[in-house]
């Protein structure tokens, strides 16, 4: 055809998709058409093609679309980046040419963030510079190219972004050494400190780039350096992260062990790797010479690190000293409170028994009225969470509350809800007075939240001391509901006891009842708890017309793992339910 002709019928197409399903017809026909497929994205579809191209990196789909018209300075609005910034984010140096040809200015200081995307206006990465985004990135050669436009000859450090950021905190922190090692040729500022004081040494220590630690080091960095208002050193940042060879390099470092009994307990690296459960870090950072005598004078700390480590001489060795008290507590946040924790709560947390039971020997006290501090985290909780039964039964003996609640995780959970994973624990709960009526938060009785998990064995202990349970279920459960949600085993097991034949037989509910059991079930997904509701005689009670689709609510549990709601479907039908009946 001829190419007036194959115009004329593109001039009749109205969609970007129609065009490109005719250009890629035949090679004539793309050769013909592709240029005004780019221009109609231009025209109609937001130039949505130059950000494609860029982030695909395909630079020839780049120059089609800005020949077509496009503007080199603002990509659609679905990208968080104008194209010299995305350009520069993909490390595309082709393209970031190919831009600064169409006028892109690379001195350009700031306000690279595409002004039509909607987060424009709260994005954080408004104030970042090339430079910054392509070291953060890792693109040595981009990084290369930039500096020979820096707004300010020779200086590499400006601008930082509004969190004071500089290109090359941003490359420390994510681990790019040859980009760090080319910045710091360039005279960037080794001690540059962001909004939180922390410098690229702090940045790295704190992400785990040991490379970049030992480079920086090497450099001059120094290692001592404080953030966060001057009480954090980077040995701290790097225990706390759980980043082993880091905190092996900072060890060795200048004057980074001799400053360490100086610091605030909740900057100490050995209390910052306690605290975060990196127990490989505390065995090396104790076996240095001056092994606990790295927190200086702190008995207090002292003891509470020897017990969430199980260290037992140490343990007992601190209590012999007159100024150790057993109810010795560790802040783990300057400040406040709740962030503490005493030895006896470490020791039960970690399930160090040894420990524990030294520290009650020597008279730590278990229950929560007894220490202020222990009011969020309790030993007794901690040891249940932990499945530490031998730590749960020295407690309970030594006077620890069973009806303990679990504050800290803001649930209200009883002790005995927290139990219920470890049957012999629950068993000791029970034994020492725990009550099956207490509720959390949600107000959940300890009887409707075992009923519920479908732990049979569970069941039984609590129908072996003959309570009533429809009594224990609170205001806001039904006994056959949580029995329904507790699986056909419980269903079972409660029928046999033949006490509540009047809340769980079909016979003695009212039609209703029986579509909300029926329904209920169908929530679950199981669709063996249906068949059994079914055989007990709840489908032959259903309302006529029905109040509740079941249909429905079968469908919605299909997000639940062990859920099969086509089966469920499957069983009504052939129970002759109507799909297609309105509730």
């Amino acid at each position: 055809l001829p190419v007036e002709l194959i115009d004329a019928i593109a001039d009749l197409v109205d969609y970007e998709s129609e065009i490109n399903a005719l250009a890629r017809t035949n090679k004539d026909l793309r050769e013909v058409l592709n240029r005004r497929l780019y221009k109609h994205n231009v025209r109609h579809g937001d130039s949505t093609a130059l950000a494609w191209g860029i982030a695909h990196h395909s630079i020839e789909t780049v120059k089609l679309i800005l020949e077509a018209g496009a503007s080199p300075h603002e990509c659609d609005r679905r990208m968080d980046w104008r194209p010299m910034a995305l350009a520069v984010y993909e490390g595309q140096e082709d393209i970031v040419r190919l831009l600064c040809e169409h006028g892109v200015d690379l001195r350009q200081v700031r306000d690279w963030v595409n002004p039509r995307h909607h987060d424009y206006s709260s994005s954080p990465a408004q104030t970042m510079s090339l430079l910054a985004i392509a070291a953060k990135r890792g693109h040595e050669p981009l990084v290369r190219m930039l500096m020979d436009y820096l707004p300010r000859k020779g200086d590499v450090d400006f601008p930082a972004d509004r969190l004071r950021r500089t290109p090359l905190i941003g490359a420390a922190e994510m681990g790019h050494l040859s980009v760090v090692r080319c910045l710091v040729d360039a005279g960037a500022n080794l001690e540059a400190r962001d909004n939180d004081d922390q410098t690229p040494l702090v940045h790295a220590a704190k992400n785990g780039r040991h490379e970049v630690l030992e480079f920086l080091l090497s450099r001059g960095a120094d290692p001592n350096v404080r953030s966060f208002n001057g009480a954090t050193p980077p040995i701290s940042e790097a225990a706390h992260h759980g980043h082993f060879e880091c905190v092996r390099c900072l060890i060795n470092a200048d004057g980074v062990m001799d400053s360490l009994p100086s610091l605030e307990e909740t900057s100490h690296p050995l209390v910052c790797a306690t605290r975060s459960r990196h127990p490989a870090i505390v065995d090396l950072l104790l076996a240095q010479p001056q092994s606990y005598a790295q927190l200086g004078t702190n008995l207090r700390a002292m003891l509470c690190v020897a017990a969430a480590r199980g260290d037992l001489p140490a343990v007992q060795g601190f209590l012999e000293n007159p100024g150790c008290h057993p109810n010795s507590v560790i802040q783990f946040v300057q400040g406040s409170l709740n962030g503490s924790l005493t030895a006896l709560c470490l020791a039960a947390d970690r399930g160090h028994t040894a420990v524990v039971q030294m520290l009650l020997e020597r008279g730590a006290l278990p229950s929560r009225e007894a220490i202020l501090w222990q009011e969020i985290q309790k030993a007794l909780l901690q040891a249940i969470y932990g499945g530490f039964q031998p730590i749960v039964e020295l407690l309970l003996e030594a006077g620890a509350d069973p009806n303990d609640e679990d504050v800290f995780h803001g649930t209200g959970n009883p002790a005995l809800i927290a139990a219920m994973s470890f049957q012999g624990i629950f068993q000791c709960l029970l034994d020492a007075g725990a009550s099956p009526g207490r509720m959390n938060v949600e107000e959940t009785t300890v009887v409707a939240a075992v009923l519920g998990s479908g732990r049979t064995a569970l069941v039984q202990m609590l129908l072996d001391r003959e309570l009533d349970l429809p009594l224990l279920m609170g205001r806001r459960t039904s006994f056959i509901h949580q029995a329904i949600g507790g699986g056909r085993a419980v269903f079972e097991l409660l029928l046999q006891q033949q006490r509540w034949d009047d809340l769980l037989l079909p016979e003695n509910l009212t039609s209703m009842a029986c579509e909300e059991a029926l329904s209920v079930a169908a929530t679950t997904g199981r669709v063996e708890m249906v068949q059994f509701l079914i055989d007990q005689g709840f489908h032959a009670r259903l309302p006529r017309p029905r109040q509740v689709d079941i249909f429905c609510v079968a469908a919605r549990s299909m997000d639940r793992p062990d859920a099969d709601p086509s089966a469920i479907v499957d069983l009504l039908l052939r129970y002759g339910e109507d799909i297609n009946q309105k509730v």
